[in-house]
C-alpha cells in the first residue's frame, strides 16, 4: 500500500512538474509574512491551445496519409489484375485504419485533460504504423 501511494505520489509530482515546465500551472505567493496566500492556477487556454496545435499536426499526417492512398488506388488502376487485387485490398485496410484515426483526432478536443496524452500517443502511435503500412504498400513489400 505505502509503495502504491509513493508512486502516485511521483506520478503527480511528474506531471506536475510537466505541466509546470510547459507553462501549464502557475504557483502565486501573495499575502505577508505572517498570512501567506499560495495560489495554484491551470492555464485551460494553453493546455487547449497546444491540443490544437497538435491536431494541425495530425491533420497534416492524414493528408499526407491520403496521398498516399490516392496514389495506391492510381497505381491499382493500371496494375495486373493481381497486384490490382492486393493493391486495392492494402488501400480499403489504409482508409479503414484513417476513418478510426479521424474519429480519434475528432475526440481530441472533447476529452478531459487527463486523458489528452493518452489519446495523442495512441493517433501518433496509429499514424506512424499507417504511414509505414501505406509505404510498404506503395513499394509492394509485403507486410
Amino acid at each position: 500500500m505505502l509503495k502504491t501511494l509513493g508512486v502516485l505520489v511521483l506520478i503527480a509530482a511528474l506531471v506536475g512538474a510537466w505541466g509546470w515546465y510547459r507553462g501549464w500551472f502557475t504557483v502565486e505567493r501573495s499575502g505577508t509574512a505572517d498570512a501567506p496566500k499560495i495560489t495554484f492556477g491551470l492555464d485551460k487556454n494553453r493546455v487547449k491551445h497546444e491540443a490544437d496545435a497538435q491536431k494541425a499536426k495530425f491533420d497534416d499526417a492524414m493528408q499526407s496519409l491520403q496521398r498516399k492512398i490516392d496514389d495506391l488506388k492510381s497505381r491499382a488502376k493500371t496494375a495486373t489484375p493481381e497486384e490490382k487485387a492486393k493493391l486495392d485490398q492494402a488501400a480499403r485496410s489504409l482508409e479503414a485504419e484513417r476513418d478510426v484515426i479521424r474519429a480519434k483526432i475528432d475526440r481530441l478536443s472533447a476529452e478531459t485533460d487527463e486523458k489528452i496524452a493518452d489519446l495523442r500517443a495512441d493517433i501518433q502511435q496509429r499514424l506512424d504504423q499507417v504511414a509505414a503500412d501505406a509505404d510498404r504498400a506503395l513499394t509492394g513489400v509485403e507486410r
